[in-house]
């Protein structure tokens, strides 16, 4: 093996005393080292003073085996680079490059797998089978559960694939807070000053609320929902207005406040273009009201509490106008942020026959829009008029009269000026 050997080398350990019995090594060459049937072959080395080696293309393992397959020519000196290593210990060449390196820890057996992955160890990683230029290391929720570790294999990408999961590259990288902006809650009990508190911990479910209570021998409470006494929960559903809730970052370092609360309109489906409304009141205190489209058509309104993260992240997304977000109390009896309609009559605005400029925002429809026909005009004699359609009046109104056309919004902007 020379300098100018297309698959670069890089040392794994150094060689220490020699064994005097032959070896067992792994071997694979090409395909075999992708394939996961044939990636744990072993063989007796033919040689009594032999060592086993592996050899890489960039992450990828291309070949491994006893040394002495390699020739005569082949020199230890060659092996000197991240792309090969060589040891001298039965089965030592399973690992991949002495550079992939991940934390690998779960928090059933380390609290710091959550709060704090930057004090684990790294651990050197398995070769792979598959291709790691884009992922190298993983972290990951299941459940209640953390754990970090190395990718692999194509099954390791494959279940990395949705948002309690993320791959990233580089030695050690997995020790990030994960996910971004993991839940923080205070955690006390009993103690004296356990009301005013501010020290904050991870919880263990990623997205979780945070409480405040005061038991009914006036000692507090502080800890994340999920963490919570089944008693403390129990007490909770019959005393309320001693249990605070709430669901932004570290939110419980503030003193009970069990009078603070959030209420949204709430509907599903079609009951959601009903004229009657139903009001909730949030499970957290600092909720904040949505309400979800299909088109123009609301299917959705609520707390965002009562949403999957998948859910949340999509309205949380400002260039996502399926979902629409608003802080104040029942804030959420809304239309699409698109459905904007020219609205005037000439009887009160000359304007509006032929220069109409008083786009509106359209009352929540209590009929379903169609995605062909938002707005209209209409001309009643001399009258011209100019408006939104959302309700079974104004589409009757449309369809009795030739004099009356109806638009198709493009980009949020009215499209009966004409």
């Amino acid at each position: 093996m020379t300098p100018k050997s297309v698959v670069l080398v890089v040392v794994l350990s150094v060689i220490g005393s020699r064994s005097v019995s032959a070896l067992y090594c792994y071997q694979c060459e090409g395909a075999t080292c992708t394939n996961e049937a044939t990636l744990g072959n072993v063989v007796l080395c033919p040689a009594s003073n032999d060592a086993c080696y592996s050899q890489f293309t960039e992450y990828l393992l291309t070949r491994r085996g006893c040394w002495s397959e390699l020739g005569e020519d082949a020199e230890y000196d060659d092996c000197k680079n991240p792309l090969c290593a060589f040891c001298d210990k039965d089965y030592c060449n399973r690992l991949s490059r002495t550079d992939h390196k991940c934390v690998t820890c779960s928090s059933i057996e380390f609290g710091q797998c959550i709060n704090n992955p930057r004090g684990l160890p790294t651990r050197q990683c398995e070769a792979a089978s598959v291709d790691l230029t884009e992922a190298q290391c993983y972290s990951r929720i299941i459940g209640s559960i953390t754990e970090r570790g190395c990718v692999q294999s194509q099954q390791n990408l494959e279940e990395c694939m949705s948002p309690t999961c993320e791959t990233c590259t580089g030695n050690g990288c997995n020790i990030a807070e994960f996910p971004a902006s993991r839940q923080l809650c205070v955690a006390c009990s009993g103690n004296a000053g356990c009301n005013t508190q501010s020290y904050t911990d991870y919880c263990a479910l990623p997205y979780d609320s945070c409480v405040t209570l005061q038991r009914s021998d006036g000692t507090y409470v502080k800890s994340c929902e999920g963490a919570m006494a089944t008693t403390d929960q129990t007490y909770c559903q019959a005393n309320p207005d001693k249990c605070s809730y709430c669901g932004m970052y570290g939110c419980n370092t503030a003193e009970l406040d069990a009078t603070t609360s959030r209420k949204c309109y709430h509907c599903e489906g079609t009951g959601c273009l009903q004229t009657s409304v139903n009001i909730e009141t949030c499970h957290n205190s600092d909720d904040i009201c949505f309400s979800m489209f299909d088109g123009f058509n609301p299917v959705l309104r609520g707390c965002i509490s009562q949403l999957s993260q998948a859910e949340k992240t999509q309205c949380l997304d400002d260039n996502d106008k399926s979902c629409q977000l608003c802080e104040e109390d029942v804030c959420n009896l809304v239309s699409h942020v698109d459905h904007k309609c020219e609205y005037c009559s000439s009887v009160f605005d000359a304007n509006c026959i032929t220069a109409p400029n008083s786009p509106v925002q359209c009352p929540a429809p209590t009929t379903e829009v169609s995605a062909d026909a938002q707005c209209y005009t209409r001309v009643i004699g001399s009258v011209t008029e100019r408006g939104c359609l959302g309700s079974a009046t104004d589409e009757l109104e449309c369809d009795s009269t030739e004099n009356c056309q109806t638009c198709a919004i493009e980009n949020g902007a009215a499209c009966n000026k004409a």
